[in-house]
């Protein structure tokens, strides 16, 4: 009876650990992208309010000044105004690339972040086996023969060596993939706005 409920134990762990890095990956671009949209608003807002003072700007000069001067201020506010058209749609398109511009430490260290070429995306999958098999290794050093978790197990499989020692080189394998693939990343990168 306990060899099923061991083996569906295996099983949501593993469905847990390869779902954690995609569910880390969407909350941290969800709340990038929060952060932008909310920099953007207030950015927008302030533009609008500058275009309502040109507005009124505008509309009381016309009654007071003569209309050559008035040609003037008009040239002027065209020029006001399509400036903050251009810094308006800078705005927009650094809120449409936000999350590529901004990669955050855990999107660095657990590859979350999406690759930009396909040898980025070759390299964050084999990122991704070779940690697979290191956590097996790691759970597997804890089993004994009959296929239950113990200490005593663990301390035999770290007396013996081969289990420091391959763990070592897979993690070091991890780490050289994973400094290729940010690397690749931004060697690749969408330029900034």
């Amino acid at each position: 009876m306990d060899k099923p409920d061991t083996d569906s134990g295996k099983v949501l762990i593993s469905i847990i650990t390869a779902i954690t890095p995609i569910v880390f990956s969407y909350i941290f671009k969800r709340v990038e992208r929060r952060s932008a949209i909310f920099i953007s608003k207030s950015k927008i807002e302030e533009a609008d309010r500058r275009m309502d003072f040109v507005q009124k700007y505008l509309d009381l000069q016309s009654k007071i000044v003569s209309d050559a001067e008035l040609s003037d201020l008009k040239k002027q506010a065209s020029a006001e105004l399509a400036a903050i058209k251009q810094n308006v749609d800078l705005l927009f398109i650094r809120t449409q690339t936000a999350h590529h511009n901004n990669v955050s430490l855990v999107q660095r260290l657990f590859l979350t972040f999406r690759p930009a070429t396909g040898l980025g995306w070759v390299l964050a999958v084999l990122f991704y086996i070779l940690l697979c098999i290191t956590s097996f290794a790691l759970f597997g050093s804890f089993l004994d023969v009959n296929g239950n978790f113990s200490m005593s197990t663990l301390k035999a499989n770290v007396k013996d060596g081969s289990l420091i020692t391959g763990v070592i080189i897979l993690l070091l394998a991890c780490i050289l993939i994973r400094f290729l693939a940010i690397r690749n990343y931004k060697k690749h990168q969408p330029p900034h706005a």
